[in-house]
Protein backbone atom coordinates (compact mmCIF):
# COMPACT_ATOMS: atom_id res chain seq x y z
CA UNK A 1 0.00 0.00 0.00
CA UNK A 2 1.49 3.52 -1.35
CA UNK A 3 0.56 6.07 1.96
CA UNK A 4 -0.80 9.46 0.82
CA UNK A 5 0.35 12.55 1.97
CA UNK A 6 -0.20 14.07 5.00
CA UNK A 7 -3.42 16.06 4.70
CA UNK A 8 -3.12 18.57 8.35
CA UNK A 9 -2.04 21.79 7.40
CA UNK A 10 1.10 23.17 9.21
CA UNK A 11 1.11 26.35 10.56
CA UNK A 12 2.59 28.49 13.53
CA UNK A 13 -0.81 28.52 14.95
CA UNK A 14 -1.92 25.00 14.41
CA UNK A 15 1.74 23.86 16.23
CA UNK A 16 0.48 23.69 19.44
CA UNK A 17 -1.92 20.97 18.75
CA UNK A 18 0.68 19.04 16.77
CA UNK A 19 2.80 15.60 18.43
CA UNK A 20 5.91 14.30 17.35
CA UNK A 21 6.33 10.98 16.93
CA UNK A 22 10.32 10.67 16.48
CA UNK A 23 12.12 6.95 15.93
CA UNK A 24 15.47 5.25 15.62
CA UNK A 25 15.89 3.67 12.34
CA UNK A 26 18.63 0.79 12.48
CA UNK A 27 17.08 -2.15 15.02
CA UNK A 28 13.80 -0.13 15.61
CA UNK A 29 12.18 1.20 12.19
CA UNK A 30 14.02 -1.22 9.99
CA UNK A 31 15.82 -4.61 10.72
CA UNK A 32 18.79 -3.45 9.57
CA UNK A 33 21.13 -5.60 11.65
CA UNK A 34 19.64 -8.82 10.03
CA UNK A 35 21.66 -9.75 6.87
CA UNK A 36 20.42 -9.27 3.67
CA UNK A 37 19.95 -12.53 1.01
CA UNK A 38 23.82 -11.50 0.26
CA UNK A 39 24.45 -11.73 3.33
CA UNK A 40 25.42 -8.24 4.53
CA UNK A 41 23.73 -6.17 7.39
CA UNK A 42 24.67 -3.40 9.19
CA UNK A 43 27.45 -5.10 11.38
CA UNK A 44 29.16 -6.57 7.89
CA UNK A 45 28.82 -3.73 6.05
CA UNK A 46 30.82 -1.48 9.05
CA UNK A 47 33.30 -4.81 9.22
CA UNK A 48 33.88 -4.46 4.90
CA UNK A 49 34.22 -0.41 5.01
CA UNK A 50 37.24 -0.86 7.42
CA UNK A 51 38.63 -3.52 5.50
CA UNK A 52 38.74 -1.32 2.87
CA UNK A 53 39.41 2.39 4.10
CA UNK A 54 42.01 1.15 6.96
CA UNK A 55 43.01 -2.54 6.37
CA UNK A 56 42.76 -6.11 7.52
CA UNK A 57 44.49 -4.85 10.68
CA UNK A 58 42.03 -2.32 11.55
CA UNK A 59 39.23 -5.17 11.80
CA UNK A 60 41.18 -7.14 14.57
CA UNK A 61 41.37 -3.73 16.11
CA UNK A 62 37.77 -3.02 15.52
CA UNK A 63 36.52 -6.58 16.56
CA UNK A 64 38.66 -7.07 19.49
CA UNK A 65 37.22 -3.68 21.22
CA UNK A 66 33.51 -4.93 20.75
CA UNK A 67 32.95 -4.03 17.27
CA UNK A 68 30.31 -1.28 16.25
CA UNK A 69 28.21 -1.30 20.12
CA UNK A 70 25.36 0.88 18.45
CA UNK A 71 27.72 3.30 17.73
CA UNK A 72 28.09 6.43 15.07
CA UNK A 73 30.08 6.33 12.43
CA UNK A 74 32.64 9.22 13.35
CA UNK A 75 32.80 7.00 16.66
CA UNK A 76 34.03 4.22 15.22
CA UNK A 77 36.70 6.44 12.61
CA UNK A 78 37.86 8.28 15.57
CA UNK A 79 38.53 4.79 17.21
CA UNK A 80 40.31 3.57 14.19
CA UNK A 81 42.25 6.76 13.89
CA UNK A 82 42.87 8.87 17.12
CA UNK A 83 45.32 11.00 15.89
CA UNK A 84 43.32 12.64 13.06
CA UNK A 85 41.70 15.89 14.05
CA UNK A 86 39.72 18.33 12.10
CA UNK A 87 40.16 18.89 8.21
CA UNK A 88 41.50 15.01 8.44
CA UNK A 89 38.81 13.29 10.47
CA UNK A 90 36.04 15.26 8.32
CA UNK A 91 38.22 13.92 5.31
CA UNK A 92 38.15 10.62 6.56
CA UNK A 93 34.68 10.34 8.10
CA UNK A 94 33.43 11.46 4.69
CA UNK A 95 35.38 8.86 2.84
CA UNK A 96 34.30 5.69 5.58
CA UNK A 97 30.58 7.08 4.75
CA UNK A 98 30.70 6.58 1.27
CA UNK A 99 31.88 3.39 1.05
CA UNK A 100 29.65 2.27 3.74
CA UNK A 101 26.82 3.44 1.72
CA UNK A 102 27.99 1.85 -1.72
CA UNK A 103 28.09 -1.69 -0.16
CA UNK A 104 24.81 -1.02 1.62
CA UNK A 105 22.89 1.04 -1.04
CA UNK A 106 23.04 -1.82 -3.27
CA UNK A 107 21.27 -4.35 -0.93
CA UNK A 108 18.39 -2.44 -0.13
CA UNK A 109 15.36 -4.32 -2.04
CA UNK A 110 17.18 -7.29 -2.54
CA UNK A 111 14.93 -10.14 -2.02
CA UNK A 112 14.82 -13.01 0.32
CA UNK A 113 13.41 -16.69 -0.50
CA UNK A 114 9.77 -15.59 1.05
CA UNK A 115 9.67 -12.73 -1.10
CA UNK A 116 10.20 -9.84 0.95
CA UNK A 117 12.93 -7.43 0.65
CA UNK A 118 16.15 -6.36 2.76
CA UNK A 119 15.85 -4.54 4.89
CA UNK A 120 12.35 -5.78 6.44
CA UNK A 121 10.66 -3.14 8.70
CA UNK A 122 9.72 -4.56 11.99
CA UNK A 123 7.10 -5.99 12.99
CA UNK A 124 4.08 -4.00 13.21
CA UNK A 125 5.91 -0.28 11.89
CA UNK A 126 4.14 -0.82 8.92
CA UNK A 127 0.52 -1.13 10.45
CA UNK A 128 1.35 1.67 12.25
CA UNK A 129 2.32 4.26 9.74
CA UNK A 130 -0.94 3.18 8.15
CA UNK A 131 -3.01 4.11 11.36
CA UNK A 132 -0.84 7.54 11.39
CA UNK A 133 -2.28 8.33 8.22
CA UNK A 134 -5.44 7.30 8.86
CA UNK A 135 -5.40 9.71 12.04
CA UNK A 136 -3.82 12.32 9.74
CA UNK A 137 -6.59 12.45 7.17
CA UNK A 138 -9.19 12.46 9.99
CA UNK A 139 -7.57 16.08 10.83
CA UNK A 140 -5.26 15.35 13.93
CA UNK A 141 -1.61 16.73 13.37
CA UNK A 142 0.87 13.76 13.82
CA UNK A 143 4.46 14.04 12.20
CA UNK A 144 7.03 11.62 12.22
CA UNK A 145 10.71 11.83 12.24
CA UNK A 146 13.69 9.59 12.14
CA UNK A 147 16.20 10.53 13.76
CA UNK A 148 19.60 8.02 13.25
CA UNK A 149 23.12 8.09 12.91
CA UNK A 150 22.66 6.41 9.81
CA UNK A 151 22.04 8.65 6.66
CA UNK A 152 19.88 9.96 4.46
CA UNK A 153 19.63 8.57 1.10
CA UNK A 154 19.63 5.16 2.52
CA UNK A 155 16.86 5.35 4.50
CA UNK A 156 15.42 7.18 1.43
CA UNK A 157 15.55 4.44 -0.49
CA UNK A 158 14.50 1.62 1.76
CA UNK A 159 11.00 3.73 2.33
CA UNK A 160 10.84 3.36 -1.35
CA UNK A 161 11.62 -0.17 -1.12
CA UNK A 162 8.71 -0.56 1.19
CA UNK A 163 6.58 1.33 -1.21
CA UNK A 164 5.00 4.06 1.59
CA UNK A 165 5.97 7.75 2.14
CA UNK A 166 8.88 8.95 3.22
CA UNK A 167 8.66 10.27 7.28
CA UNK A 168 7.57 13.67 7.60
CA UNK A 169 11.36 14.57 8.58
CA UNK A 170 14.91 12.52 8.67
CA UNK A 171 17.30 14.08 10.53
CA UNK A 172 20.48 12.19 10.34
CA UNK A 173 23.89 11.72 11.32
CA UNK A 174 25.31 14.39 8.44
CA UNK A 175 22.46 16.96 9.40
CA UNK A 176 23.75 16.48 13.09
CA UNK A 177 27.08 17.60 12.56
CA UNK A 178 25.85 20.76 10.11
CA UNK A 179 23.64 22.21 12.57
CA UNK A 180 25.77 21.60 15.45
CA UNK A 181 29.34 22.78 14.39
CA UNK A 182 31.92 23.56 16.78
CA UNK A 183 30.40 20.70 19.19
CA UNK A 184 33.10 18.12 20.50
CA UNK A 185 31.93 14.46 19.17
CA UNK A 186 30.42 13.19 22.37
CA UNK A 187 27.99 15.88 22.05
CA UNK A 188 27.19 15.07 18.43
CA UNK A 189 26.15 11.35 19.31
CA UNK A 190 23.60 9.65 21.54
CA UNK A 191 22.86 10.00 23.93
CA UNK A 192 23.59 13.61 23.70
CA UNK A 193 20.58 15.60 24.22
CA UNK A 194 21.84 17.82 21.59
CA UNK A 195 20.46 15.66 18.59
CA UNK A 196 17.06 15.87 20.15
CA UNK A 197 17.32 19.57 20.22
CA UNK A 198 18.26 19.26 16.68
CA UNK A 199 15.21 16.80 15.79
CA UNK A 200 13.12 19.27 17.75
CA UNK A 201 13.90 22.49 15.96
CA UNK A 202 13.61 20.94 12.60
CA UNK A 203 10.02 20.15 13.73
CA UNK A 204 9.11 23.63 14.50
CA UNK A 205 10.26 24.48 11.52
CA UNK A 206 8.25 22.22 9.56
CA UNK A 207 5.71 24.60 11.00
CA UNK A 208 7.47 27.87 10.39
CA UNK A 209 8.41 28.37 13.44
CA UNK A 210 12.30 30.05 14.50
CA UNK A 211 14.86 27.46 16.29
CA UNK A 212 14.87 27.57 19.54
CA UNK A 213 17.61 26.77 22.42
CA UNK A 214 14.93 25.92 25.60
CA UNK A 215 11.52 24.53 24.65
CA UNK A 216 8.08 24.73 26.69
CA UNK A 217 7.51 21.54 29.25
CA UNK A 218 4.46 20.97 26.83
CA UNK A 219 6.43 20.80 23.54
CA UNK A 220 8.38 18.40 25.08
CA UNK A 221 4.86 16.43 26.30
CA UNK A 222 4.47 16.49 22.53
CA UNK A 223 7.18 13.91 22.12
CA UNK A 224 7.50 10.30 21.88
CA UNK A 225 10.86 8.59 20.90
CA UNK A 226 11.22 4.93 20.41
CA UNK A 227 14.07 3.37 19.86
CA UNK A 228 15.69 -0.41 20.55
CA UNK A 229 19.03 0.91 22.82
CA UNK A 230 18.04 1.34 26.25
CA UNK A 231 20.96 3.56 26.89
CA UNK A 232 21.76 4.90 23.90
CA UNK A 233 18.14 6.12 23.25
CA UNK A 234 17.04 5.44 26.74
CA UNK A 235 19.77 8.40 28.07
CA UNK A 236 18.84 10.09 24.94
CA UNK A 237 15.10 10.68 25.68
CA UNK A 238 15.98 11.00 29.26
CA UNK A 239 18.37 13.58 29.21
CA UNK A 240 16.00 15.12 26.37
CA UNK A 241 12.83 15.39 28.85
CA UNK A 242 10.76 13.33 26.79
CA UNK A 243 8.56 10.03 26.59
CA UNK A 244 10.51 6.82 25.50
CA UNK A 245 8.95 3.53 24.00
CA UNK A 246 11.60 0.57 23.79
CA UNK A 247 11.05 -1.84 21.41
CA UNK A 248 12.81 -4.83 22.69
CA UNK A 249 13.21 -7.71 20.20
CA UNK A 250 10.67 -9.87 19.73
CA UNK A 251 8.38 -7.49 21.15
CA UNK A 252 7.74 -4.75 18.10
CA UNK A 253 4.07 -5.76 17.36
CA UNK A 254 3.50 -4.84 20.81
CA UNK A 255 5.68 -1.74 20.92
CA UNK A 256 3.73 -0.36 18.14
CA UNK A 257 0.42 -0.80 19.27
CA UNK A 258 2.01 1.10 22.58
CA UNK A 259 2.82 3.76 20.64
CA UNK A 260 -0.49 4.16 18.41
CA UNK A 261 -1.95 4.15 22.16
CA UNK A 262 0.15 6.82 23.45
CA UNK A 263 -0.89 8.43 20.31
CA UNK A 264 -4.38 8.11 21.44
CA UNK A 265 -5.07 6.77 17.73
CA UNK A 266 -6.77 3.42 18.68
CA UNK A 267 -5.96 0.24 18.38
CA UNK A 268 -3.59 -0.94 15.22
CA UNK A 269 -5.48 -3.47 12.66
CA UNK A 270 -2.27 -5.53 12.35
CA UNK A 271 -3.59 -7.30 9.35
CA UNK A 272 -1.44 -7.48 6.71
CA UNK A 273 1.03 -4.78 8.10
CA UNK A 274 3.83 -6.02 6.94
CA UNK A 275 2.85 -6.82 3.34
Amino acid sequence: MIIGAEQAIRTPESFPAAQLLAKDFDGTVAQTFEKSPNGIGVSENYVLAIESLFGVKAIDQYLENGGLRNRAPIEVVQELAPDATGDELDQLLGLFIDTKLSISMEQIGTRFPDGNVWPRPTAGYLGLRERVEEARSAGLLIDDLVLSSGHEPFIRKTYKAWSVGLPTHIVDEEAIRQQAVGLPIEQLVKPSPVLMDVAHNTWRQGYGLPAVSVYSPSERDSIIYVGDDSIKDGELAKNSGVDFVLLEAGRSEATWEEVARRLQIGNMAMNGANK
